[in-house]
């Protein structure tokens, strides 16, 4: 997901898990199907940015959507670590006996916080090599978040340019011009199906 600041991407990452999840995440994003077909399967959600209090909103948010509690959804607020240290745990998690081979979606919110600099060109190189390295290895579907600035499509620094060009598919968020409580989705770039832009908004609730 690309998108400038406060265009809700946070918002966008808790849906796209719910709606993975199932539940009552159909009844909100009806256009956005589930595949999963067991309970066993493993979702853990990682959060670089926000605060022990609003990153415990955001993953509450999952539950709520869903109307249920998941036991395989992990998440994890990661704001103290170093990105040196984020990577690390990431590799030791995925090698535990209790995740290994389990984890069927993973959404890293930011991935810029993996690195120190995004604009280094080795270090960028360097996560983009690992990100296709846990997907590919254990069969994960990986979700990641990264800013753009406002009016451009262009992702932030050398590791924005390396995530655009290694993913799947590349989602775009952009606040609606004529309301701004609306939050327009939509991609540019797509290796396999494509899908029709679509809109959401948020209620006094805090749901879709």
């Amino acid at each position: 997901t690309v998108a400038p600041s406060k265009t809700k991407k946070s918002f966008y990452k808790s849906a796209l898990i719910a709606c993975y999840l199932g539940g009552q995440a159909k009844d909100y994003f009806p256009n956005i199907k589930s595949h999963r077909v067991s309970n066993d399967d493993i979702v853990i959600d990682i959060d670089t940015e926000q605060g022990k209090f609003y990153a415990q909103k955001v993953f509450r948010r999952v539950q709520l959507m869903t109307g249920f509690k998941y036991p395989n959804y992990y998440p994890f607020a990661m704001r103290s670590k170093t990105p040196e240290e984020r990577v690390q745990f990431v590799d030791a998690l995925l090698q535990q006996p209790k995740f290994k081979g389990k984890v069927k979606f993973i959404s890293i919110d930011g991935i810029a916080d993996l690195v120190e600099n995004t604009n280094d060109i080795l270090m960028s190189a360097a996560i983009a090599s690992k990100v296709l390295k846990w997907t590919d290895e254990q069969g994960i579907h990986l979700h990641t978040v990264i800013h753009k600035l406002e009016g451009s499509l262009k992702p932030t620094g050398h590791l924005g340019s390396y995530i655009l060009k290694k993913a799947e598919t590349v989602v775009f968020l952009e606040t609606d011009l004529d309301n701004t409580d609306v939050i327009n989705v939509e991609h540019s770039y797509a290796r396999g199906m494509k899908f029709d832009a679509f809109s959401f908004s948020v209620n006094k609730h805090g749901l879709p």
